[in-house]
């Protein structure tokens, strides 16, 4: 049987617990509350495709096989431009009238490139999508 002097400092650690508890639980209410959640993949990619973004890659490309992954099943919604002819061996004129010279490479809105995979974030950002 526990004396009266040790039910007390029982209790009061019960009570900090507690508070300690609620304190956090609240914090992280208000954290979720105040800032934007994240998007997912598809509304990425919509709001990509509708920034006039554009996604040049080759069917052969390992690391556009892999961008596109990123995106996993929203990357049709991608505005992605194949540049390699079906044998693999030149590429489209399309391409070449861009410009493109390694792929992947993205294209942005007033003329920004990048050459190389970003995140389905990465390239929102880079298309305007997130303020």
């Amino acid at each position: 049987m526990l004396s009266v002097r040790a039910r007390e400092r029982l209790s009061r650690r019960a009570h900090v617990v507690v508070g300690a508890a609620l304190l956090v639980a609240g914090g992280g209410f208000a954290a979720w509350a105040w800032y934007p959640q994240p998007k997912s993949a598809p509304q990425y990619a919509r709001c990509i495709a509708q920034s006039g973004t554009v996604l040049y890659g080759a069917f052969w490309c390992e690391a556009c096989t892999a961008q596109q992954e990123r995106f996993g099943a929203a990357a049709p919604l991608l505005p992605y431009v194949e540049c390699a002819t079906p044998d693999g061996q030149r590429q489209k004129e399309v391409c070449r009238a861009a410009g493109i010279t390694r792929y992947p490479t993205w294209v942005f809105p007033g003329g920004a490139r990048y050459e190389g995979m970003l995140t389905p974030r990465e390239a929102a950002a880079r298309a305007g999508c997130l303020s």
